[in-house]
């Protein structure tokens, strides 16, 4: 995942997920806070095995409230449908 600001000194994101690209705005608030969500994606098809990670993964993305760096390491913290934190991990290339 990439982000940086735009023309307008808005933050955007954008990556390629198991088959699709994608790609949206985000805001960041007090407490390490994140405001995010998948604004597009392409339109490819793959296996059903990429598909169904896909998706996990942008409803991941989708779920996103809070935001760590640690170490060049950004953990994106999201909670799941049962209520349960989990992690998303970033490093730097």
């Amino acid at each position: 995942m990439m982000n940086s600001k735009n023309e307008n000194d808005a933050y955007e994101y954008n990556g390629q997920s198991a088959v699709n690209l994608y790609g949206g705005g985000y805001t960041l608030a007090t407490n390490n806070h994140l405001n995010l969500g998948v604004v597009f994606t392409t339109k490819l098809g793959g296996s059903l095995a990429a598909m169904q990670f896909e998706g996990k993964y942008y409803n991941s993305l989708n779920g996103v409230h809070n935001y760590k760096v640690v170490n060049d390491v950004l953990l994106l913290e999201f909670t799941l449908q049962d209520d349960e934190n989990d992690k998303l991990v970033y490093k730097k290339k």
